[in-house]
This record gives structure tokens, sequence and C-alpha cells, in this order.
């Protein structure tokens, strides 16, 4: 098992900051792996270290600047680190790359409902269109 498997396997049992040391090392020898520094990014978030996780997000996104997913994670770690600015940026961007994804629409309801109701209200309305099964987005609204 690689290190980068050993990372994602402590992940999925919550063991974060040991799947942050996994990883550290396995990144010192891989130090561009973008599925090991993404493990990382959402280990540093579930351990409330933001900024690293935005770190490890934003390297990924030097090389994949259009990738709606990381831009997604990485506007909820902009969010969870108070920075809402940059966090509606990453999920305006992530909604423009994929529009049909109700996910992309929910998260940034969630945000835009701490400034912008209406906003917020047109997002979870979009979200449920595109899955009128989504209860979250139809509780949020």
């Amino acid at each position: 098992m690689t290190g980068l498997e050993r990372g994602k396997a402590l992940l999925e049992k919550q063991e974060f900051e040991k799947a942050i040391t996994v990883l550290n090392t396995f990144l010192a020898e891989a130090k561009n792996n973008a599925d090991a520094l993404y493990t990382r990014a959402i280990c540093y978030r579930k351990i409330e270290k933001y900024d690293e996780s935005v770190s490890d997000l934003t390297a990924i996104l030097t090389r994949l600047p259009n990738e709606p997913t990381l831009l997604c994670d990485r506007g909820i770690s902009h969010f969870k680190n108070k920075n809402i600015d940059a966090a509606l940026a990453d999920m305006n961007k992530a909604v423009e790359l994929d529009p049909n994804n109700p996910f992309r629409y929910s998260s940034r309801a969630y945000i835009r409902s701490r400034s912008d109701i209406n906003g917020a209200m047109e997002d979870y309305e979009k979200a449920i269109a595109l899955d009128p099964k989504d209860e979250i987005s139809l509780n949020n609204l």
C-alpha cells in the first residue's frame, strides 16, 4: 500500500492528523501529486486548518484552473476561514464551469445566504430544479 493509499484510508477512518503525517511523507517524494494534495487539503479542512487546505487546493488549481470540484472545495475552505469574497469567487466559477450540477448551486446558496438572501433563494431554486429530490436544498429554501 502506498503512502497515498494509506492517507486515503486514514481519511476514510476520520484519522485526519495521521493521514496528514502519512501524506506529508508521501508528498516529500511526490511533491506535485494532485491526488495526495487534494486528500491532504480535505484532512486539513476537517481539523480546521483552513489556510493549509486552501494552499493545497490552490497548488492543484494552478495546474487545473477550470476544475469545478477543486474550486468548490477551495470555496468551502475559504468560507470556513470566513473569507466570504474568495469563497463566492470560487463558487461562482464552479457554477459557471458546471452549470448542471445542483450541488454547485446549493453550496453557493449556503454561502450567499449570509449576505444575499435573494441570490441564495435563486440558487436553491436552481438546485431544486436540477434535483427535485434534494431535501437539503428544499429545507434550506
